[in-house]
Parts: structure tokens; C-alpha cells; sequence
């Protein structure tokens, strides 16, 4: 069996043929996919395909590229998000100082 543990179907470039993205990957034997979280909307879209694909489970977090705009509300609405049962990680998260889109600080 195979788990794509790092997708990210929520993307736009997804909309007009997910299903369609989902079944090839299943002819392929991809069995179960985990939608990653990267910011708060893209957390709330993965959380949403959970319900709209059986196959499909969630991430939740902010990427670190978005520590800069990260909040205390934020965090609150990820901890809500992360009790659906289809949630298996917390993550975007980390230190990314490849491209410092936000300050370390912010990130740690």
C-alpha cells in the first residue's frame, strides 16, 4: 500500500479535475493521501477535502514562510481544527531559514 504523506490537493491548480487527480493516483496504488496545512485557509481547505474523500486525511499548521503573520487566534483556530479525527499531524511548522520570507524569530 502507498501513502502520499506530503500533497497538497486543497492548491487551485487542483480545482477542475481533483477527482480525476485522486483516481489516477489511486490506479497508481496510491490508498490514502495527508493534505498539508501550510497557512490557516489552506489548513480549513485540507480539513474540508477530509470530509469530501474518504482516502483523504489532514495537516494542520502555518508554514514558517508565514510566522510573521502568525497570531494567537491563529493558533487558537488550529487547535480546533486539529481534534478532527481525519487530522493525523500538525505541520507546516518549523524553521526555514533558506529563504527567510519570515524573520527567524517569529519562526522559533
Amino acid at each position: 500500500m502507498l501513502i502520499d504523506t506530503h500533497c497538497h490537493l486543497d492548491f487551485p491548480q487542483f480545482t477542475q479535475d481533483r477527482d480525476a487527480v485522486i483516481r489516477r493516483a489511486k490506479d497508481a496504488g496510491v490508498e490514502y493521501f495527508v493534505n498539508i496545512g501550510a497557512t490557516l485557509d489552506s489548513s480549513i481547505a485540507s480539513c474540508k477535502l477530509t470530509r469530501e474523500y474518504r482516502e483523504v486525511y489532514a495537516s494542520v499548521g502555518v508554514h514558517p514562510h508565514d510566522a510573521d503573520s502568525f497570531s494567537q487566534e491563529v493558533l487558537d483556530r488550529i487547535k480546533e481544527l486539529a481534534v478532527n479525527k481525519k487530522v493525523v499531524a500538525i505541520g507546516e511548522t518549523g524553521l526555514d531559514y533558506f529563504r527567510n520570507l519570515s524573520s527567524p524569530a517569529n519562526q522559533r
